[in-house]
């Protein structure tokens, strides 16, 4: 199926199983995994809590570069879409949708209903039900709550996720700086950043916190993105692209030393 035709499927389509199918597709076995992920989770298990959290951060992802190909404008503000939605992780097996599909399945619609709200498309319906499909009870509620709530948190609290969102950078720009691929950085978001790529990752952690303190709240995304004379006409993001995110750290320090705030 065409890419665009997927697309518009997924966030255009009225009926949730044609949608359910696509999204499937899309996912390439992410939604048979939570199924899994979700029922081990709902027993207790802290790790299958973290495996659907990144699961549910991946498809996010996936949902997000298919609605580009509808609203090309979308890819600019990924970073800002992708925290939105992954907070919706908690709720999404609670959803209508559980009701009359399996675990992955259900979250799968919902996450997509959510995203087609946010992005300015018409919601999806589920069907009306007598009850949920899925019997879960209070304490298995609320023991999956706090391990999907602490993954979240945790997740937030990487130096990666960190730079990405202060940048805001989407996968694919992010990917860029390191010379890498938007499944590399998938990877990186799952499992860390290799050894080899913590020292220009810190460097940049280092460049967030110094400028973040120094100019005006909201600035630091378009300061970044603007080229400058004392790069030799480049931005900071291509030195950092460039490797020379060192010597970009040594000049933002020296020029707040006599600089007021921006």
């Amino acid at each position: 199926m065409a890419a665009k035709a997927k697309a518009a499927i997924i966030f255009e389509g009225s009926q949730p199983e044609r949608v359910r199918r696509a999204v499937r597709e899309l996912g390439e076995g992410l939604v048979p995994e939570m199924t899994v992920d979700l029922n081990a989770a709902f027993e207790g298990s802290y790790e299958a809590a973290r495996r659907y959290v990144l699961a549910y951060r991946d498809l996010t992802s996936k949902l997000l570069c298919e609605a580009a190909e509808l609203k090309p404008v979308i890819a600019i503000h990924t970073s800002n879409y992708d925290t939105v939605l992954e907070d919706t992780s908690t709720q999404a097996p609670f959803s209508p949708f559980a009701a009359q599909y399996d675990l992955g399945d259900a979250v799968a619609l919902e996450l997509t209903n959510q995203a087609r709200v946010l992005l300015g498309f018409q919601g999806l319906t589920a069907r009306a039900s007598n009850g949920a499909a899925h019997e879960i009870d209070e304490l298995a509620a609320r023991r999956f709550l706090h391990n999907v709530r602490h993954h979240l948190n945790q997740l937030d609290d990487d130096s990666l996720v960190q730079v990405m969102a202060a940048f805001e950078l989407s996968k694919t720009e992010l990917g860029a700086l390191f010379g890498v691929s938007r499944q590399a950085i998938d990877g990186w978001l799952r499992n860390g950043v290799p050894a080899d790529r913590r020292e220009k990752l810190n460097t940049l952690a280092s460049l967030m916190d110094l400028l973040e303190r120094k100019l005006k709240p909201g600035r630091l995304p378009g300061v970044a993105r603007t080229s400058a004379d004392a790069y030799g006409g480049l931005t900071m993001l291509e030195m950092v692209a460039g490797d020379r995110h060192r010597e970009l750290l040594e000049d933002v320090r020296e020029s707040f030393d006599w600089s007021s705030a921006a």
